[in-house]
């Protein structure tokens, strides 16, 4: 299980930094200088977020002192907000930027909302498994993902959080724990689109969307 997972020829972090709903400017400085420092060079933002002018302030400034290279950092957009991005971030990656336009020709995974879904941070099979390792649950569940090479995202402002989520590669799980947490797979049912997120959408012909 790799640091990084290859993107279109990119190498992209396993562990990114999530900011949907970090809307609080003074809040998302203290976040993102803290993730930087622990290490994160993977940060998802979008133009809905409402808050890229203040992530990009801050990326631009640890590379403009020289902290980091701008090679170094990637962004996650998504497709239909480039332009809306490259202005408010600054163009600080324009080499970035055509990323998310390339993946409209290849199969992207939806963004999901799921209902009904079990508590992670409670579910006595991964607290079991946690304890052995002397994790919390949320790291065993993330690291479960990056252990499948599966790039993660979690989101905080909290540096303790910031801290515990980096923190998946110090233990790995064996291939007992790993059957464990598969088995608590419940299928298709756990796959729900809350898609009237998105306005308007139930004056499609085809709504809502079945098999």
């Amino acid at each position: 299980m790799a640091r990084s997972q290859n993107c279109g020829g990119l190498a992209m972090p396993s562990v990114g930094l999530g900011t949907w709903e970090a809307r609080d400017d003074a809040e998302i400085v203290t976040a993102l200088n803290a993730a930087l420092e622990l290490g994160y060079r993977h940060i998802d933002t979008a133009f809905a977020y409402e808050n890229e002018r203040t992530v990009g302030k801050v990326l631009n400034e640890w590379i403009n002192s020289g902290k980091i290279e701008q090679r170094r950092i990637i962004r996650n957009y998504q497709a239909t907000d480039q332009g809306n991005s490259s202005r408010q971030s600054g163009k600080i990656y324009k080499d970035v930027f055509g990323q998310p336009w390339f993946g409209l020709c290849r199969s992207l995974s939806n963004s999901l909302e799921r209902k009904d879904l079990m508590n992670i941070l409670t579910n006595p099979v991964i607290s079991e498994i946690a304890k052995k390792h002397g994790k919390s649950n949320a790291q065993i569940a993330l690291r479960f993902l990056v252990q499948k090479n599966i790039v993660v995202i979690p989101k905080s402002v909290s540096p303790a959080r910031l801290k515990e989520n980096f923190d998946l590669f110090s233990f790995s799980l064996d291939d007992a724990e790993i059957a464990k947490m598969e088995g608590l797979d419940v299928g298709e049912p756990a796959r729900i689109v809350d898609w009237l997120i998105f306005p308007k959408i139930d004056e499609h012909p085809d709504y809502p969307f079945g098999k």
